[in-house]
């Protein structure tokens, strides 16, 4: 898409966030999994601006649903494995698009 686009895309990114984040807070055993998503998905439309400061704020958020999505995964491994992995992969791919040395690295470590 256009520049106009992402832009769009990325503001409803961040109010979904703001949703679930609110939603968590109150209800965080219905919620959690969702607000693993929203983050993945606002750290993919971060990506996506194509600038610094939004790659560091998508690493931000792609460590936080990593963080979420292991804690589920150790409570019910069943059903939260699969979305670990998506979040290991956000995280990954963001690493990636870092391109130094140390997010190279980190990248590669996370991935075994």
């Amino acid at each position: 898409g256009d520049a106009a686009s992402r832009r769009e895309a990325l503001a409803y990114a961040k109010e979904s966030l703001s949703i679930y984040q609110r939603l968590a807070a109150e209800q965080p055993a219905t919620y959690r999994p969702d607000l693993a998503k929203s983050l993945r998905s606002l750290a993919n439309r971060l990506s996506e601006q194509g600038n610094v400061e939004s790659l560091d704020e998508a690493l931000v958020h792609a460590n936080e649903a990593v963080s979420i999505c292991r804690k589920l995964a150790d409570e019910q491994p069943a059903a939260y494995l699969p979305s670990l992995a998506k979040s290991l992969s956000t995280l990954v791919s963001r690493l990636s698009e870092r391109g130094d040395e140390a997010s190279r690295e980190e990248a590669l470590a996370r991935a075994k």
